[in-house]
């Protein structure tokens, strides 16, 4: 029965994991849960996809709207570096 697999949405105070929140996508996605209150982890490899300064720009930009290091931190790095995710 579909009804007993639906989970109820969480409400409140959220800490998310945002990859990729350098970018154009990750970085708005990121401003938006700030805004709404939560705190958001950006974990960003800073690849050459596009222009890495338009990225560090992104953040730069997130940290002036957010300068709270408990509500937005930022690791430079691989999602799938085991040592980085341990840290």
């Amino acid at each position: 029965n579909y009804e007993e697999l639906v989970i109820a949405p969480h409400v409140g105070y959220k800490k998310v994991l945002v990859t990729g929140g350098a970018g154009f996508v990750g970085s708005s996605v990121a401003e938006a849960l700030l805004a709404r209150g939560d705190d958001v982890v950006i974990v960003d490899e800073m690849n050459d996809y596009y222009d890495v300064r338009m990225k560090e720009n992104n953040l730069n930009r997130l940290r002036t709207l957010y300068p709270d290091e408990k509500r937005l931190a930022v690791y430079r790095g691989d999602i799938c570096d085991e040592r980085l995710m341990d840290d």
